[in-house]
This record gives C-alpha cells, sequence and structure tokens, in this order.
C-alpha cells in the first residue's frame, strides 16, 4: 500500500485519492510489476524524493507513463496527455501546465526520460499534492 501511495505521486494523483484513482493506481503498478519485477524496497527512495539512478526502477516508471498514455509507445512524452493528469489530480490548470512545460522533456533514452519526469514531478508537487 505504501508504494500505491508513491506511486499516486509519481503520477501527480492527489493524496487524497478517489476510490476509481486508487483502483488504476494499482491496476499500472501491478501490471507493470510483471512486466519489470521491480520490487517495493527498489521504489521506497521514492518516499523521500530519492529516486536511485536503477534501470528497473527507469523501466518500471516508463511501463507506468506508458500505461497512462503520458508516455507514447516510443517513449516520448505526450505533454497533452500529461496536462489533464495533472490538472486532474491538483485541480489547478496554471499548475499542472508548469509542472507538464518543467518536468515533460524527452532525454536520451525513455527510460532515462520516465526517472527524469518522475524526478522533477516530484520536486514540483514537494513529493505529492
Amino acid at each position: 500500500m505504501k508504494f500505491l501511495v508513491v506511486l499516486g505521486a509519481i503520477l501527480g494523483l492527489a493524496s487524497a485519492q478517489s476510490a476509481a484513482q486508487m483502483k488504476l493506481i494499482m491496476r499500472l503498478h501491478n501490471e507493470c510489476k510483471e512486466l519489470t519485477g521491480i520490487n517495493d524496497a527498489l521504489a521506497s527512495g521514492i518516499m523521500t524524493g530519492t529516486f536511485p539512478d536503477d534501470e528497473t526502477l527507469k523501466k518500471h516508471l516508463l511501463c507506468i507513463f506508458k500505461k497512462s498514455g503520458s508516455m507514447s509507445e516510443d517513449g516520448y512524452i505526450q505533454a497533452d496527455v500529461a496536462q489533464v493528469v495533472y490538472e486532474a489530480a491538483l485541480k489547478d490548470e496554471d499548475k499542472a501546465a508548469e509542472i507538464v512545460k518543467a518536468c515533460a522533456v524527452d532525454k536520451d533514452t525513455p527510460e532515462n526520460t520516465a526517472l527524469e519526469m518522475a524526478r522533477c514531478s516530484w520536486q514540483k508537487t514537494k513529493g505529492g499534492v
């Protein structure tokens, strides 16, 4: 359950997630966990804003962003979708736009893009919204 709250913060979902949001978070995490083999201990550093530079974590984040539609299948950020996700969580269109502008930046690999987008989002929301 602790990891699900972390995952919610990564995705920019409000800390007081609705039942539907929690169900989505759980589904995305479980689907990606099957594909990446991530363990919850690896992801626990995210709780303190420490994002380990770990390939499994990067692949897991990429999987989550792809499944949420925030990144395309070929690993590029879909800023319009990310904007909708943040707006829904923050209930603040301007803050959502600020986060997307700062954080939706493609890096050298899709995995690095996912990690940096998660780090940046965490920093911009102070670890959650």
